[in-house]
């Protein structure tokens, strides 16, 4: 069985590859493309190892999708009021979520910056929707 603790030695491997002489555009595309998704799964991959993301904070992630570019005071309202959450709870997931770099969202620092997935929160917040629909 394959170790997969490491995805970054992984990586690597496949982005050695990248040796290969690529004479179409059209292919160099692709693989320039599937090196580009290799690295997004293997950011993923990681923040999943690290961060304990428990099934309310998935169906969280999935409802900022709906909300992205409104201010964070607003999209905790919605989501609160839309899904019975109290804003406290809807406020920590979403600190957390954006700590994890899951989310891009304004704080105490940086306020009026909306709030968006990350390549890596989108990813995980399409894979939580499959994975909630069956």
């Amino acid at each position: 069985m394959r170790d997969f603790s490491q995805p970054q030695k992984h990586l690597r491997t496949i982005v050695s590859l990248e040796n290969i002489n690529v004479k179409s555009v059209e292919t160099r595309q692709l693989f320039d493309l599937l090196l580009h998704e290799i690295e997004i799964l293997t950011q993923v991959s990681e923040i999943l190892i690290r961060c304990c993301i428990n099934k309310r904070q998935f169906k969280i992630l999935s409802m900022v999708k709906d909300y992205e570019g409104l201010l964070y005071y607003k999209v905790v309202k919605k989501i609160s009021m839309n899904h019975m959450i109290p804003e406290s709870t809807v406020r920590w997931i979403l600190n957390k979520l954006r700590d994890a770099k899951l989310i891009v969202s304004g704080n105490i620092e940086q306020k009026g910056v909306p709030v968006k997935l990350t390549s890596s929160g989108r990813m995980i917040a399409s894979l939580f929707a499959n994975l909630d629909s069956r």
